[in-house]
């Protein structure tokens, strides 16, 4: 049997080498939490970054879409009055044509006309 005083003693260094681990671990845990802190900042200020970046390149995007919109819209737009324009003269240039063939029409009935009258004055005039 051990005396009490040995098994006090025995039980103290054993107290304070636990107590010593206990603020090793202590430390270790401080130290951990301080990297995972600053892995932390460095994950939120990456986010805030990145996030950033994304946002530029979309309005630089929207941005873009847009003049080019913008640029197709303007080429349509002169593209159809172009079309519309020569479409319309070609529309002008056909009532011209239908009316002078009208006008040509009824120039050569009356010449028809005329000439079957003289036809009928001179057939009868020799019969």
């Amino acid at each position: 049997m051990a005396l009490i005083s040995e098994s006090v003693k025995n039980l103290s260094v054993d107290i304070r080498q636990l107590s010593n681990k206990i603020q090793v671990i202590h430390a270790e845990l401080n130290k951990f939490k301080r990297s995972q802190e600053a892995s932390n900042r460095f994950v939120e200020g990456s986010y805030s970054e990145k996030l950033h970046e994304i946002r530029d390149v979309s309005k630089k995007l929207n941005a873009d879409l847009d003049e080019l919109e913008n640029s197709a819209l303007k080429e349509l737009y002169e593209i159809t009055t172009s079309l519309q324009t020569s479409l319309k003269q070609d529309i002008d240039n056909c009532s011209q044509l239908k009316d002078a063939l009208q006008q040509l029409s009824e120039a050569g009935q009356g010449l028809c006309d005329k000439s079957k009258k003289d036809i009928e004055f001179i057939a009868s005039r020799k019969c």
